[in-house]
């Protein structure tokens, strides 16, 4: 197993070697497999036409256990292995639907939130958590981010994770999220950029990026994280939302794009009962189909 001590801010990782992989990595390597099978099979033409993958079985031998970070992890028992322990069936077949986008942040390292130490990210990697799209997946439950809050001061996890989430966020070009990190240790969300001088900012991207960006880009940009900020304040989750009969914010591409969930009725002689369902446009904006009744 993994083993990390926490020393004050340094956290010691185990110095042997894992076997032992997460199971979204396992599911990358045979997803990997099978698009380059397809890919070959696809590149041999023949009288009948090219040959495709109809499905693609896998049954793989493996010990399983789940960790204090909440991940899956696996490890292949190879031939002579000892019986028992279980095994995980994939059956993998085209699905004639448009490719999903990798997310960038799995391509991201831990380094470039500038906030971990570099025992901390070796303590990580011991943990197979090597980027920040790994993080993230490690924090979306609460075990996890109790977790991590027991290897890292509090405080010190909830920065990188919050930067974590504005690099991940379409508010921005990837690259110029990346860069602002780069920039500004200090940012830690859509608040903190929309305050940040959009004269200086755009100087310095504009050097770090090798092409101009505008004072009025910048601007833009802010006030859609300034809108932002401000939805997530009232922002009700969706599932709640509709199990309650309440509203929540719906948010895309950085700007406030409408309500989602019923809006329940209010009782007859309650306040607002003469407001019906409707939607919103930008925040601040209603839309036209948001009317009042009049009593």
């Amino acid at each position: 197993m993994n083993h990390l001590e926490r020393d004050g801010d340094v956290i010691h990782p185990r110095t042997e070697a894992s076997a032992e992989v997460t199971l979204e990595e396992l599911g990358d390597a045979v997803a990997a497999a099978a698009s380059r099978i397809q890919a070959e099979l696809g590149a041999y033409d023949t009288p009948l036409g090219a040959f495709g993958v109809d499905e693609l079985e896998l049954v793989l031998p493996l010990d399983a256990r789940i960790d204090d970070l909440g991940q899956a992890q696996v490890a292949m028992r190879g031939a002579g292995s000892p019986a028992g322990g279980g095994q995980i069936r994939l059956r993998i077949r085209p699905t004639g639907g448009a490719p999903k986008e990798y997310p960038a942040t799995a391509r991201s390292p831990l380094a470039v939130l500038g906030t971990l130490s570099p025992e901390a990210i070796r303590g990580l990697a011991a943990r197979r958590v090597f980027s920040v799209d790994d993080l993230l997946r490690v924090a979306r439950s609460a075990a996890g981010r109790t977790a991590l809050g027991r290897l890292f001061p509090l405080e010190k996890i909830e920065l990188a994770l919050r930067r974590a989430e504005f690099l991940a966020s379409p508010l921005l070009p990837f690259a110029v999220a990346q860069a602002i990190l780069a920039l500004d240790p200090a940012i830690d969300g859509p608040r903190a950029f929309s305050r940040i001088n959009a004269a200086a900012l755009a100087a310095k991207l504009s050097e770090r990026l090798g092409q101009a960006i505008t004072v009025e880009t910048i601007q833009g940009w802010q006030q859609n994280a300034l809108s932002v900020d401000q939805a997530q304040v009232l922002a009700v989750p969706a599932a709640h939302a509709a199990a309650s009969g309440g509203i929540s914010v719906a948010i895309s591409a950085g700007n406030v794009t409408g309500i989602v969930g019923p809006i329940a009725p209010p009782p007859p002689n309650a306040p607002g009962s003469g407001i019906t369902a409707g939607t919103i446009g930008p925040l601040g904006q209603p839309r036209n189909d948001a009317r009042r009744k009049r009593n």
